[in-house]
């Protein structure tokens, strides 16, 4: 009976987790056939923070990303900024990314 029981568990959630893995390819496919990507550079100016740069540019993203999701994208795409903590120097360019519509 147990054993049963965990074999019906570990269904649902391969189907949980196939279903979820599913949906989320199909949003990524579907944002990606409406929405066209934008790169800017961005020089990093006396008395800029690293949150306040994302917080500005996420209000450009027409996705309306979570704040953490859109930090970790710039991160991504700058590694320097990962291996230092966020910390920023004036003159350092920071390379952005944002979707608007097309």
């Amino acid at each position: 009976m147990k054993n049963k029981i965990l074999k019906i568990l570990g269904i649902v959630f391969f189907a949980a987790f196939t279903l979820g893995f599913l949906t989320g390819a199909i949003t990524e496919f579907t944002l990606s056939k409406d929405y066209k990507v934008v790169s800017e550079v961005y020089t990093v100016k006396q008395g800029d923070t690293f949150m306040d740069i994302c917080i500005e540019y996420r209000k450009r993203d027409e996705r309306d990303p979570y704040i953490f999701e859109y930090m970790d994208e710039i991160r991504r795409l700058n590694p320097a900024v990962d291996e230092n903590k966020s910390q920023l120097s004036i003159g350092d360019e920071l390379n952005i990314q944002y979707k608007v519509k097309k």
